[in-house]
């Protein structure tokens, strides 16, 4: 006699087609791709702040606009210190 142990499992298995949610984050990519260009473009400066991280970054232009050779990033303090050092 061979015993059995049972228990009391459910296993669920769930198959989703992401293909459309793939295509629409490369729409997404193309449209902010054409928005970087179209700003560039223009000669909008750009600062991209990350309120979670407390970083910035910035572009080119801006960083032309506070006389700095290359585009630059870092925290929040450090944008204050430059901020103030340029007195805009």
């Amino acid at each position: 006699m061979v015993g059995m142990l049972h228990t009391n499992q459910a296993s669920v298995i769930s198959l989703t087609d992401v293909s459309n949610y793939q295509h629409k984050i490369e729409q997404q990519f193309a449209h902010l791709n054409s928005l970087n260009k179209g700003l560039q473009q223009a000669c909008f400066a750009r600062l991209s702040i990350n309120f979670d991280d407390n970083t910035f970054s910035s572009d080119q232009l801006f960083s032309n606009l506070l006389l700095a050779t290359v585009p630059f990033s870092g925290d929040f303090n450090q944008l204050k210190k430059m901020l103030n050092r340029k007195s805009i």
